[in-house]
């Protein structure tokens, strides 16, 4: 029986970090790549085919098959069968029928997939993809998804080097992704559009007290969010105005490890007196914690640093938590996103305006400031000054006011000296007069 709207709990944030831990232990942490099929496990959950016409939408396979009869647990929800009703849930999210297929026998994960490779089999999916033209109309899905072109060249490359892989193996007779006719979408860089000082203040002041300084951190020095995870108080040298940046966090699968800074870039950035004043405030109201974690990959070796910034229980920031928690309420506290509205489960998703956006506003303020794109570089831990200038270009200062400027004041320095010349050749006056000018034709600027 539904429990009633105004009986209805909402989670604490501590229950909310219990379940993401529980899911992060259920993934498999492979990392979703293409594939010539997908199989949609029959079960209670009509979620499971959602789930599937999500990633059919993003382009991670041109077919899907939805496996499962029936079981003493799903048979008064799903009379037709598992797979019978995955299909036609998917055929109303707007999945063309040609697209599914249907295997409605499977009793058992076992089944499930012998099944599914037997009928694909018999459906010959892999070589129908032996046409260029498919090819080329699942691109333009991809691009009508709303993918990034760098996104879409990525995963072109995996599908092409999958059936490359099937011309070797004798079942492709060619690679259709070498076709003259499939063409890849042109790139175009969208340009970064960073944030407003004033924007920079409320989301930093909509975050948890004890992760304030660590927004003001992101922006004041450019850190990625992993690397003011990792931040700790040996890392800082007040004396001198410096931080080091000498490590960040990150999740490998589901684990949580030590690494180096991204691009193996280890990297000091001046750090500003204001900066240096909230850092040592936090660290009187919040004192840094010893957190232990394994080195490089999950089973690496374990190494302790006194850390800045934790959560309240004493760990290592989980990203997922924090990005879908005080992050998220950050921008909907400082108006960036709308409120969660009541009965929805999450906040508005905010892909440009992750953690990242401080970082660009960071480099937005030093090139508005003057500085230059090699410092700038080397403080972000670019590996090439060139892709910082590519990045960024269009936040340099306008060239074309410098241009303006430089010609205006020419032109005012001219018409002042002529003005004093026009002085001293008045009757009366003291100084060297210029000789007149020679006639001149007017049409050829030669001398008459």
């Amino acid at each position: 029986m539904p429990v009633p709207h105004n009986e209805q709990r909402q989670i604490t944030e501590e229950q909310f970090h219990d379940a993401v831990l529980i899911w992060d232990y259920h993934r498999m942490g492979h990392e979703r790549r293409p594939c010539s099929a997908a199989i949609g496990l029959g079960s209670h959950d009509l979620g499971v085919a959602t789930t599937a016409v999500a990633l059919y939408r993003t382009g991670f396979f041109p077919v899907v098959v939805f496996s499962g009869g029936n079981s003493p647990t799903t048979r008064a929800r799903f009379p037709r069968g598992e797979a019978v009703h995955y299909r036609e849930h998917a055929l109303s999210l707007g999945v063309p029928d040609e697209a599914i297929l249907v295997e409605p026998k499977a009793a058992n994960t076992g089944q499930n997939i012998t099944f599914s490779r037997e009928l694909l089999t018999e459906a010959g999916e892999l070589r129908s993809l032996n046409q260029p033209s498919v090819i080329q109309g699942w691109i333009r899905t991809l691009q009508d998804g709303g993918l990034e072109v760098s996104t879409i060249e990525g995963i072109f490359d995996i599908l092409s080097s999958i059936l490359g892989a099937a011309v070797e193996d004798g079942l492709l007779p060619r690679n259709p992704c070498k076709s003259k006719s499939v063409k890849l979408p042109t790139a175009t860089k969208k340009k970064i559009i960073p944030w407003s000082l004033e924007r920079v203040r409320v989301v930093i002041a909509g975050l948890p007290k004890r992760f304030q300084a660590g927004g003001k951190l992101a922006f004041g020095c450019g850190l990625r969010q992993g690397e003011v995870f990792g931040f700790a108080i040996e890392d800082i040298d007040f004396k001198g105005g410096w931080i080091h940046v000498n490590r960040q966090v990150r999740l490998v699968g589901t684990k949580p490890v030590f690494a180096l800074p991204k691009g193996n870039r280890i990297r000091s950035v001046p750090l500003s007196a204001q900066l240096a004043a909230a850092l040592k405030a936090h660290m009187k109201e919040f004192p840094p914690v010893e957190v232990t974690l394994p080195w490089g990959k999950p089973d690496g070796e374990p190494k302790t640093f006194r850390l800045l910034f934790v959560d309240k229980k004493g760990r290592a920031y989980n990203r997922s938590v924090f990005n879908m928690g005080d992050w998220k309420r950050a921008l909907a506290a400082a108006g960036v996103i709308p409120p969660r509205e009541r009965g929805a489960r999450y906040l508005q998703a905010a892909p440009e305006d992750g953690m990242h956006a401080l970082r660009h506003a960071y480099a937005s303020v030093l090139l508005d400031a003057g500085e230059s794109i090699k410092a700038l570089s080397e403080y972000l831990g670019h590996s090439d000054p060139g892709f910082t200038l590519r990045t960024y270009t269009h936040l340099l200062p306008s060239s074309e006011t410098r241009t303006r400027k430089a010609i205006d004041d020419v032109f005012t320095e001219a018409e002042a000296e002529a003005d004093a010349e026009d002085e001293d050749d008045r009757p009366g006056t003291q100084g060297t007069s210029v000789p007149p000018a020679k006639p001149m034709c007017p049409q050829c600027a030669l001398a008459a």
